[in-house]
């Protein structure tokens, strides 16, 4: 399924940036949500929940198919939120 990309930008497969943004905001809402969570504990638990929701992908009723291109940018995604976030932890601790 393809969007249309906003104010016109030649962006190629615009649906996928908005699961990176996604979960680059969930993730920012687990950080805020489990601030003593360790980021690799949150990482892991996420990279689980952005696997579920491409398997639920399969579930009759739904018009989408899971994808690979999908998972890995919900997980890159996910990934860049935690590392700005592990940056600003080590940063301010400092």
């Amino acid at each position: 399924m393809a969007f249309a990309s906003p104010f016109g930008w030649p962006i190629r497969d615009y649906d996928r940036y908005p699961h990176f943004v996604t979960f680059a905001t969930i993730s920012l809402l687990s950080v805020i949500a489990w601030p003593r969570a360790a980021l690799n504990h949150l990482l892991i638990g996420l990279a689980v929940l952005a696997g579920f929701t491409e398997l639920l992908q399969f579930t009759a009723g739904i018009s989408r198919m899971p994808s690979w291109s999908d998972f890995g940018f919900n997980i890159c995604g996910i990934a860049a939120m935690l590392g700005v976030i592990a940056a600003l932890r080590a940063k301010f601790r400092s």
